[in-house]
């Protein structure tokens, strides 16, 4: 079975039990915040369109449709979407939100489109010999200059307290494999395809620590 089937396995397994560690609802201030900056420089706020790839339980969906956007949002797992749905209705935005299944690393979606495309915490998971599919599919997706919003691993990171440090920048755990960035990697993967604006590291709970980034199409 090669990884990409087994995460699928993880990730269905973690949506069924509810054992993953990862926020369900509550957006990660950092993607808020970099969300009201790239829409402060959409001229036509009257039709801003995004699209959140691996949007989970819909977390960041929910802020973007209450922020004015006209929403889709894909996850792999049938469970996260119908979660997200869910939420989605409690906030009385699912008439904003478009969810599907899908893949990041083959989208449907009509050329330039979206104003912003968010990504929390899909692309570490994406093995380094499809960074260049995955670019193609979102630079195709995204409006000249628009925004481009993810969080990211660092190389600080640890799954847990004890976890020994790492030879590499990444690994296979419990089934699904991360990738793990320093800033100086962050400039060398994104910086060919968009102009980086801001990068965040967030000291999350037990040894979480992550990169919150805003870039721009070039």
């Amino acid at each position: 079975m090669d990884i990409y089937k087994k995460q699928k396995v993880f990730f269905k397994n973690a949506y069924k039990t509810g054992e993953h560690g990862w926020p369900t609802t509550e957006p990660t201030k950092d993607i808020v915040a970099y969300i009201k900056i790239a829409k402060k420089s959409i001229a036509d706020k009257s039709n801003v369109t995004a699209l959140d790839v691996g949007c989970g339980e819909g977390r960041h969906s929910i802020v973007l449709a209450r922020d004015g956007f006209k929403v889709n949002a894909i996850d792999l797992e049938p469970l996260a979407i119908k979660f997200a749905k869910g939420y989605a209705t409690k906030a009385k935005v699912l008439n904003k939100i478009k969810f599907s299944t899908g893949n990041a690393l083959n989208l449907h979606f009509p050329n330039r489109y979206f104003d912003i495309v968010v990504d929390c915490g899909c692309f570490h998971h994406i093995l380094k010999k499809d960074w260049g599919r995955y670019f193609k599919n979102i630079l195709t997706v995204l409006k000249d200059d628009g925004y481009f919003i993810t969080t990211i691993f660092s190389t600080e990171f640890k799954h847990t307290d004890d976890e020994k440090p790492r030879k590499n920048k990444w690994l296979t755990h419990r089934g699904h494999y991360d990738r793990f960035f320093t800033k100086n990697d962050i400039k060398a993967t994104f910086g060919e395809y968009f102009h980086i604006l801001k990068i965040k590291k967030e000291q999350g709970k037990n040894s979480k620590v992550f990169f919150h980034v805003l870039l721009r199409k070039i």
